[in-house]
């Protein structure tokens, strides 16, 4: 198994390669959608690891090589720099390697078998998504993770339908995030299906947030586009708008997903990636500390594994650290 797998490895990325190669003179024009966009169709096929090495150097790895995939989005780089944190403390035998990627290639690459892991995926958003029976589904790590219309808890609006009579307050605009995201889709729907006057106006997740700090800094009124789970919520004190005619769906539950086999090849790994999941309180916490250091977020997730040792000794339950 192991040997057909390096192969699959090395078919796979000279497979890429070509065109990994022929989309780097247009990377520096792409609009970066990652932190936002839960379920963005991206059709370019981009991988690109967070050390920088080429497909044709990820190929020559040894099959006792964890390759982990997660998107930039806050929850995702969070859990995968958790769970790299305990794979080398607790499973040593396996050299654990992090790649930042998009949808696409990290849904074929897991359905290929090249990559073991991807800690983030919403299954019932992500547009990208192909057959679910192609991976291993290892269970959910995050439960009531959801979309919606945000605003500080001190403003008295509550629900979506109360926008309108208050237009004036909130500036009548709405700040949203990249356009063509999966958050920013369902505000257009959610304008339509209750007739909002307010403009959305598309930003970034980086501008919207500076706006919405320097409004609760000044104590005014914002409605940003939100989801959960996020920084800016354990951050700032937000609720999460009403939604009535229940345009942004149900709550949605976050999937550790694997490659087929991948309880075979590393079995102890997946049986602390089944027990992996954290509440609501647990996931505001990791995120704060995740980003707490900007550009290290390897420092703010040593500081919580160590508070949360009793937490982490309940997914490993029974195995030695090293």
């Amino acid at each position: 198994m192991n040997q057909n797998r390096l192969f699959c490895k090395k078919f796979f990325y000279l497979i890429v390669a070509i065109p990994f190669l022929l989309s780097l003179s247009n990377c520096q024009n792409e609009t970066n959608k990652n932190e936002q966009g839960k379920g963005t169709n991206l059709n370019t096929l981009k991988n690109t690891s967070s050390k920088g090495n080429s497909p044709y150097q990820k190929a020559l790895q040894d099959t006792n090589t964890l390759d982990i995939f997660y998107v930039k989005w806050i929850e995702g780089v969070a859990m995968t720099h958790l769970v790299k944190q305990i794979i080398q403390d607790h499973y040593s035998q396996y050299n654990v390697k992090l790649h930042q990627s998009y949808l696409g290639p990290i849904y074929d690459s897991l359905a290929l078998g090249t990559h073991e892991l991807f800690l983030d995926a919403w299954i019932d958003v992500d547009q990208s998504n192909p057959k679910t029976q192609e991976f291993m589904d290892l269970g959910i790590n995050f439960q009531n993770a959801r979309f919606g219309l945000a605003v500080p808890s001190y403003v008295k609006t509550n629900t979506i339908s109360e926008l309108n009579d208050n237009k004036a307050v909130f500036n009548n605009e709405i700040i949203g995030i990249d356009k063509g995201s999966r958050v920013m889709n369902l505000t257009k729907k959610a304008k339509k299906a209750y007739d909002l006057e307010l403009e959305l106006k598309a930003s970034s997740g980086p501008i919207m947030t500076n706006l919405l700090k320097k409004a609760i800094e000044e104590e005014k009124p914002i409605v940003v586009t939100g989801w959960k789970p996020h920084w800016k919520f354990p951050r700032f004190d937000l609720k999460l708008l009403e939604d009535p005619k229940n345009v942004y769906g149900k709550k949605k539950n976050i999937h550790t997903l694997a490659r087929k086999e991948f309880d075979q090849d590393f079995p102890e790994v997946a049986t602390f990636l089944k027990k992996f999941q954290l509440n609501e309180v647990q996931m505001g916490s990791l995120i704060k500390a995740t980003v707490k250091y900007p550009g290290e977020p390897e420092k703010g997730i040593k500081e919580w594994y160590h508070d949360h040792k009793e937490l982490v000794k309940s997914w490993v339950k029974n195995q030695k650290a090293s």
